[in-house]
């Protein structure tokens, strides 16, 4: 993938360095910062398809608990 995607991403290196610059000195930075719009949508897919296999799997994976 990014093979495909070098020099073509929507992102800003300039604002993304300054983004990270900033995020540095916070008092709670977060854990995971997601930078661009490719990055956030990418991310978000993924919630949903861990959120999908959870709810379709929640019963085998809440029935594995000590009795």
């Amino acid at each position: 993938h990014a093979v495909d995607v070098n020099h073509a991403q929507p992102g800003d290196p300039v604002k993304a360095a300054a983004a990270i610059v900033d995020i540095a000195s916070v008092a709670e930075p977060p854990v995971h910062l997601l930078l661009g719009t490719d990055c956030v949508a990418a991310v978000e897919a993924k919630i949903a398809d861990l959120q999908a296999d959870i709810e379709k799997w929640r019963y085998v994976s809440l029935s594995t608990d000590h009795d």
